[in-house]
């Protein structure tokens, strides 16, 4: 794993190449009117990048439409870049038998440990900005994350099969608000978190 990147404390976005993965297809959740996983994390990504983009960064997008998309090529895309960090942006759902409308909220995943201060502070960004309940940031066994050399990490912003939180990724509002708390998050990581050269 590579170490963070060297940065400028005054403006730590700009020039950084940056991964963006909207998770999915194929597989995914669908929401309760049918938005499926795939369309959310995609329209998410797309307001990503804008702002990054606009904070001076260089974003690396794994996919910009429908088509279907193995895990190990989006990772071959970020590395053959040469991708400071790479960020895959999903949504939740949860198997049946288990009420989401108890069990819900918003987390974030890695593997490695170096990416574990960038989970944290997109983390904690994603509860200031949507405002849902905390469930934490954690080591998962999730290929995305484990199969890199830059710091990586899953995001997990709403949970797509309640009504409320659905309609706020179908909203224009509710979409940029998930991609500023993740700008947020990963500016506040470049900014703690700058490497010695």
């Amino acid at each position: 794993v590579r170490r963070p990147p060297a940065i400028d404390e005054g403006d730590p976005l700009r020039g950084r190449l940056i991964a963006v993965d909207p998770g999915h297809p194929p597989a995914g959740a669908t929401g309760p009117t049918g938005l499926r996983e795939a369309e959310a994390n995609l329209g998410v990504a797309l307001e990503l990048r804008r702002l990054l983009e606009a904070a001076g960064a260089k974003v690396l997008m794994t996919r910009t439409g429908d088509t279907p998309l193995d895990l190990w090529p989006r990772i071959a895309l970020a590395e053959a870049a040469g991708a400071e960090l790479l960020i895959s942006v999903h949504n939740n759902a949860l198997p049946d038998g288990i009420n989401p409308f108890t069990n819900n909220g918003s987390s974030v995943y890695y593997n490695h440990p170096r990416s574990a201060p960038l989970a944290r502070a997109i983390q904690e960004e994603l509860v200031r900005r949507l405002g849902l309940r905390d469930l934490g940031f954690g080591r998962g066994d999730l290929a995305l994350v484990r199969g890199t050399w830059m710091p990586a990490v899953l995001t997990e912003g709403l949970f797509m099969m309640l009504p409320e939180q659905e309609a706020a990724l179908r909203s224009e509002r509710g979409r940029r608000a998930y991609a500023v708390a993740v700008l947020d998050g990963i500016r506040r990581y470049l900014k703690e978190y700058p490497r010695e050269d």
